[in-house]
């Protein structure tokens, strides 16, 4: 098992990163990648290192982004910590003690395999491209390989999409989730319109039909009468209240104040009138107001990305920052 405070340092340590004794950009003491694996990667990571984009103040003709590699059979957790934030400080300990006077574009990449624990920590000035969201998304991206044991793969992925994020100062999944979101919304828009038709039917169509079937034709002259005719017809259901529609108005409807008062009753209580109070549709020249009442309702939707990645991360006090998370 592995403490972050005795794992060696690659350009340092050569005998024991399991390097055949050269420096590296890769630290592998327990051979989980095969000599041919670690030397493809370290020619990427020298790519990286002398050809990429310098985000220094002051940079020579060939300085780019350092990236490390550490990887670990096992760490010591200790008591009372997680495995996730145990690789976290492992990565961000490391990161610090190997700058070396960099200027904060060094990057370390830990993976403990045993543990199943992947994390990245960049310092200051690679974080301010490489950060929290687009290490989150290269992880997703990789991850299943990981757990599939295909570490080499994996690392690989990771390594090229980290130097296309630093030469193009921007992270390249971005764009791609953009496109998935704009197109899985383009999708649905067929579905939505077919449901604004069924909606349509059902909730105004129908209940209109059938609603003015109960109603005189006077109620039903334009859609507001008809609509108002289905909702009073609903509204009465409800309220177990049955009304001769073939003669009255419904109870929701209301006289106009400059309009006669037809009511005669000598009960001026409302919950006594029964439908013989009311003028009949052929009596009067009267005016009418339709109260038709409209309940929303409201639906709230979780989102969510799939399964739950248990990607974390955060900032560290020099500026710096990564995350990363189980496989």
């Amino acid at each position: 098992m592995w403490v972050k405070e005795d794992y060696p340092n690659p350009r340092e340590n050569v005998n024991e990163c399991g390097r055949n004794c050269t420096t590296s950009f890769i630290c592998d003491p327990s051979g989980i990648l095969t000599s041919d694996q670690a030397d493809g990667l370290d020619k990427t990571l020298w790519e990286i290192s002398t050809n990429g984009k310098c985000t220094c103040t002051e940079c020579s003709s060939n300085d780019g982004h350092l990236i490390y590699i550490a990887l670990i059979a096992r760490m010591e957790i200790p008591t009372g910590t997680s495995k996730g934030m145990t690789a976290y400080y492992f990565a961000e300990y490391l990161r610090k003690k190997w700058m070396n006077g960099t200027c904060g574009n060094l990057v370390v990449i830990v993976v403990s395999t045993e543990d199943r624990q992947v994390q990245t920590n960049a310092g200051p000035n690679a974080f301010k491209t490489l950060n929290l969201d687009c290490i989150g998304l290269i992880y997703n991206e990789v991850r299943l390989l990981f757990t599939n044991g295909e570490y080499h793969t994996a690392l690989r992925g990771m390594v090229q999409r980290y130097k296309e994020t630093f030469n193009t100062g921007k992270c390249p999944l971005e764009e791609t989730v953009k496109k998935s979101t704009s197109s899985g919304i383009t999708a649905f828009i067929p579905w939505i319109v077919m449901i604004g038709i069924f909606v349509l039917v059902a909730c105004v169509i129908l209940p209109c039909v059938f609603g003015c079937r109960m109603c005189d034709d006077d109620c039903c002259e334009t859609i507001s009468g008809c609509l108002s005719c289905a909702c009073c017809r609903y509204e009465d259901t409800r309220a177990n209240q049955y009304v001769d529609r073939s003669n009255t108005r419904p109870l929701h409807i209301t006289l106009s104040p400059s309009s006669p008062k037809p009511y005669s009753g000598s009960n001026s209580s409302t919950n006594n009138r029964t439908s013989s109070n009311y003028p009949s549709s052929t009596s009067g020249d009267h005016h009418w107001h339709h109260s038709t009442s409209f309940t929303h309702s409201s639906s709230s939707y979780g989102g969510g990305g799939g399964c739950d990645s248990g990607f974390s991360g955060g900032g560290s006090s020099d500026g710096g920052g990564g995350g990363g998370g189980d496989f």
